[in-house]
């Protein structure tokens, strides 16, 4: 788990589905920062509604001194979802997995959500989506 240096929120603590709090073992940011901007910059970045979790990776970049890793592509799941199912506007990751027919995230905790967004992603990309109600 990383520190950030910032107090959890209850309401984060709920949608993540785990009781997360800041710990003195917890890794510091800056520590990670340099190795995560070597993996993250100028590749192609894949998830689920990724503006919510652009706008916090630049935060913690920017509270640890450092510049925030830039993308060469964005895909957001999110995006397909809706262009696959039209007219039914933006929908929640469990609910856009149960309407392609696919398996969908126990929490919105990694791994669950991570990898609920993987097979989300294949089955739009690859056409076997199909919606269900």
């Amino acid at each position: 788990m990383l520190d950030v240096g910032a107090a959890i929120s209850t309401g984060a603590q709920a949608v993540l589905g785990k009781r997360y709090t800041r710990s003195a073992l917890s890794t510091p940011f800056s520590s990670i920062a340099d190795k995560l901007y070597g993996h993250l910059h100028g590749a192609t970045w894949v998830g689920y509604n990724l503006s919510f979790d652009v706008r916090f990776l630049r935060a913690e970049f920017a509270r640890a001194g450092r510049a925030a890793p830039q993308p060469a592509t964005l895909v957001d799941v999110a995006d397909l979802c809706q262009s696959a199912f039209p007219g039914l506007g933006r929908l929640g990751l469990g609910r856009c997995c149960e309407r392609a027919g696919v398996e969908g995230p126990k929490t919105l905790a990694p791994p669950d959500a991570v990898l609920a967004t993987r097979r989300l992603a294949d089955a739009l990309w690859q056409g076997s989506a199909t919606e269900r109600r």
